[in-house]
């Protein structure tokens, strides 16, 4: 699949073992952790320093601080601490 579909990959919720990868279409369980994923991805519009997420910067919309969304194109949202917020702004304005 190609990196420029992807839209952001998450480990999926109560297994480490799995990922979900949130395309343009639809989401792809793989069997990987997203620590093997992180590695496949230098490009500098993922954003990789966080700890269950690869985001892909060039798709987010908006950013909601106060109700902790994330909103990226195709209607894609995702739901975050304060925390993962504040690393992901930093990243973006510094």
């Amino acid at each position: 699949m190609p990196k420029k579909n992807i839209i952001f990959i998450q480990t999926l919720a109560g297994s480490k073992n799995y990922s979900l990868i949130h395309l343009k279409n639809h989401t792809h369980s793989v069997r990987y952790q997203i620590s093997a994923l992180k590695l496949l991805f230098d490009e500098n519009n993922f954003y990789t320093n966080l700890k269950s997420f690869i985001i892909n910067t060039d798709e987010i919309t908006s950013i909601d601080r106060k109700l902790g969304i994330i909103h990226f194109n195709y209607g894609y949202e995702l739901y975050a601490s304060k925390k993962i917020i504040n690393k992901l702004l930093n990243h973006l304005t510094g």
